[in-house]
């Protein structure tokens, strides 16, 4: 039987999968094995208790299939081996059919609103973008450290080494304007105030007329306002 680690397995502590093996000998007689493969979760069961407790709730699924061929998921079969088990080793836990671990993530995002944290093994959440949903505010993102403290990836990054990586990462992104914003609300909202008004000149006959007459509106309102800015500067520069 093969045990393995799987780092795929994020909330699950373990899993078996049931296997067959079909070999033909002479006179084309063939012989079906039954294997199976335990998969451990390096990011759940992170203490040898764990390991030692995931893998015999794994090999009770195990027995159930290889030595009586069936998959009989959590049920009575599964309890009788686990029972089994427990008689074997009384002093070790009683073998229960879900696991109640407080699974470690390096990374966690508070919402700056309610307070509410969602934990995750990487930075996958944009803070920029995504938002709670119970409050609807933006998050922060908090590296959970070896000591168990959460810290701002700043702070974590100025006492410890091993979080310059994350600081400067974050800090850059944060920096960085935010490639989703354009003038198209912006946009939008000068075309609903004014496309009325240029539906009414006679020249303007079709949509795409009233659209073209609105861009360059629009265009020249920008240059007007940046001209009256650069004045308002010099004047205040001069004083």
């Amino acid at each position: 039987m093969k045990i393995i680690w799987n780092a795929r397995l994020l909330k699950t502590a373990g899993q078996c999968k049931y296997l067959k093996r079909q070999t033909i000998h002479s006179g084309d007689v063939k012989n079906v094995t039954r294997l199976a493969e335990i998969q451990l979760s390096p990011k759940v069961c992170t203490s040898a208790e764990r390991v030692r407790d995931t893998l015999l709730h794994e090999v009770c699924h195990a027995a159930v299939w290889i030595l009586e061929g069936i998959n009989d998921g959590h049920g009575p079969r599964w309890r009788y081996w686990s029972q089994k088990a427990q008689r074997i080793w009384p002093r070790l836990p009683v073998v229960s059919v879900c696991h109640a671990y407080s699974i470690e993530t390096r990374f966690t995002y508070r919402c700056t609103g309610c307070g509410a944290c969602v934990n995750r093994h990487s930075k996958s959440v944009d803070i920029r973008r995504q938002v709670c949903g119970r409050c609807q505010s933006r998050f922060e993102l908090l590296l959970n450290t070896p000591r168990g403290r959460m810290m701002r990836p700043s702070v974590a990054g100025a006492m410890d080494r091993r979080f310059l990586a994350h600081s400067t990462t974050t800090e850059a992104k944060s920096s960085q304007p935010d490639k989703t914003v354009s003038n198209r609300p912006v946009f939008a909202e000068f075309v609903q105030k004014h496309y009325k008004s240029v539906r009414q000149d006679p020249t303007v006959k079709t949509h795409a007329d009233a659209m073209i007459q609105l861009g360059t509106l629009f265009r020249s309102m920008k240059v007007s306002q940046s001209d009256q800015a650069e004045r308002s500067f010099g004047v205040n520069h001069s004083s």
